[in-house]
Order: C-alpha cells, then structure tokens, then sequence
C-alpha cells in the first residue's frame, strides 16, 4: 500500500507561482493526496484567490499576519499531524516549485526501500561547523546521496519522524536555516537524511520570500541565525570534535 501524501505549502504574495504550483500538483500527483496551505498574510490577492478554490483534497489556513517560515511551517505541521497516520509523508512545498511528471517516485521508492530515512529533499549538503557559522560542502549532483542537510523548498519526512522531532525552531525569527536545524536533529537521533536532485522538481528561487531580500539584511539575519545554531547544536551535542554533524546509530545494520 502507498503511502499518503500530505503536502504543506506557505504562501505569501507571488500569487503567480501559486497558481502554478497548486496546478503541477493536480496535474502530475499520481497518488492519494491532500494539500493544506496557511497564507501567510498575503496582500496580492493569494487570500481570495484561495478562498475562491473548491479542490475536494485542499485545506486552506488564513493567517491575518506574516508568522514567518518556521511559525507558519509549524501551524501546518500541527494541523497535518493530528490528521496523519504512522505511514503517511509530509512534503514541505515553497510556493516557488513547480513539480514534474513522476516527481514523487524517486522520493517514494526511497522512504520504502530505507526504513531509516527521516528527511529527504532535492537539494542536499554536508555541512562543516566553524567556529560561528555553516559551512556547505558542494550538492552532490546525483543521488540518493547521504547529506546532513537538505533545503527546505522540498523537504519530505515521515508523519511518524516529525512528531518526535517536534516543531521548527522559532527562535529563528522570520527564515533562515530552520530547514538545517529540523534535519541536524533528525541525524541526532539516529534518522538519515537524503538529498534526491534528479527529481522532477523546478525551483524558481526566492519568489516565495517572506520580506523584501535587502542583500545585506540578509546576509546580516542569515549570519545571525547561523551563530545561533552553531551554539545550540554545540550544546546539545549535536557537533563532533572535527566539526561534522554527529549521527546516532538507531539503526545498525539498516542500509
């Protein structure tokens, strides 16, 4: 039996790639799925648009304000969690994606062939830890390869993983690296995480933004953030002594 697809998507303004979006899912999602999305205080028309939508397997959250990434991501997770069953996968979307005949194959034939595998996405790292931020190695250009991160733009884990990882880190603020925390978790527990970049799946980068990208407001929140994990990740643990995520062994003997 297949498993059931539960995809999550953000909106913010960008009503466009929206449009887009929700229709490559019901165009090339081959298996039982529903769709819930949370607008996050939209003001180019995405609410009504979505208010306007009758899909039977779409639920539609309104926020009244901007929650953010990992605030919005985690009113969704509670309200797909308490739907879900053991078996069933969530698929965090970006508004910004636009997904491809047979997209979920290679993820599917992956979450079933590897019963160890927590998180997987199309765009993967290792990482190296400095002294106050991240470092990412380059994406592999094939795979499944083993990462210890993947982007959040299309990150997959299982119903039964994210109740026991919990919610998104808040502390955050608005974005950035929420989608490195939720998966250097999953390694500490002993979870694999996968990153798939032959999947059929077209990005079209940053249109899903909660803010205004001010090049050095971003690099200023994103190198804030990355100091923040680096210590929390060195206070739980979660760092080896060369600077590499460190990983349980939940699963020995699991290939």
């Amino acid at each position: 039996m297949m498993p059931h697809l539960r995809i999550a998507i953000l909106t913010y303004n960008a009503i466009e790639f929206s449009v887009r979006c929700l229709k490559s899912l019901a165009d090339h999602t081959k298996l039982h799925h529903d769709i819930c999305v949370l607008d996050n205080g939209s003001e180019d028309g995405t609410r009504d648009w979505l208010i306007g939508r009758h899909a039977s397997n779409e639920r539609i959250l309104l926020s009244p304000i901007n929650l953010g990434v990992p605030k919005g991501r985690n009113v969704l997770l509670a309200d797909i969690i308490q739907r879900s069953g053991g078996d069933d996968l969530i698929v965090f979307l970006d508004n910004d994606t636009e997904v491809l005949n047979g997209w979920h194959d290679p993820f599917l034939d992956l979450f079933v062939e590897k019963k160890d595998v927590a998180i997987a996405g199309v765009t993967g790292h290792r990482i190296n830890i400095l002294e106050d931020r991240r470092e990412l190695l380059p994406s592999p250009d094939t795979g499944p390869t083993e990462v210890d991160v993947v982007s959040g733009y299309c990150l997959w884990v299982r119903a039964s993983v994210a109740r026991v990882l919990g919610p998104f880190d808040e502390n955050l603020g608005q974005f950035w690296h929420e989608d490195d925390d939720y998966c250097v978790r999953a390694n500490s527990l002993g979870y694999r995480v996968f990153a798939l970049p032959d999947a059929s799946i077209i990005h079209h980068g940053h249109k899903s933004r909660v803010v205004e990208l001010d090049p050095i407001e971003t690099e200023y929140n994103s190198l804030r953030n990355q100091h923040y994990l680096v210590q929390k990740w060195r206070h739980f643990g979660f760092v080896d002594e060369s600077g590499g995520i460190r990983r349980a062994t939940k699963f020995s003997g699991t290939e």
